[in-house]
């Protein structure tokens, strides 16, 4: 579980593309990484903003689930 800081993006970022690279290997596609990496970027953004009205120290829980042909990030607030 994370909070809703901005500054917690980073290691988020990373967790991801770890997870991804690690379960893809020498075949890991650094655009679809990238792609996910927006997409939590811009997701993490918007709950912050709009469900938490820029509050900070609220949670948000990232569940993570990276296969060999797909990968799919959530997150709950």
């Amino acid at each position: 579980t994370y909070t809703s800081e901005m500054t917690q993006l980073p290691h988020l970022r990373q967790l991801v593309g770890e997870a991804c690279r690690s379960t893809w290997s020498a075949a890991a596609d650094q655009a679809a990484i990238a792609e996910l990496q927006l997409a939590l970027t811009e997701a993490m953004a918007n709950i912050i903003e709009h469900a938490y009205q820029g509050a900070a120290g609220r949670p948000i829980l990232l569940e993570l689930d990276v296969a060999s042909e797909h990968a799919c990030l959530t997150l709950y607030h």
